[in-house]
């Protein structure tokens, strides 16, 4: 390998598995109601979301977690 990693956005054009992987990554567990949160957040959006974006739609448990 190269160092090279990954890198998926979400965007009105996601998938829930864009939010799945953006999840993985950052160790936060992926309920149902969580994904199906960013994913709303997503499909109503004009642009691929900020990190801060997909921030907001976390419970303040998870986000102290991290």
């Amino acid at each position: 390998m190269f160092g090279l990693e990954q890198i998926i956005d979400i965007g009105p054009m996601s998938g829930k598995s864009n939010v799945l992987f953006w999840l993985e990554r950052r160790g936060i567990p992926a309920t149902d109601d969580l994904v199906d949160r960013i994913y709303s957040r997503a499909k109503s959006s004009d642009h691929t979301l900020s990190d801060a974006e997909v921030a907001e739609c976390l419970p303040a448990a998870v986000i102290k977690q991290n």
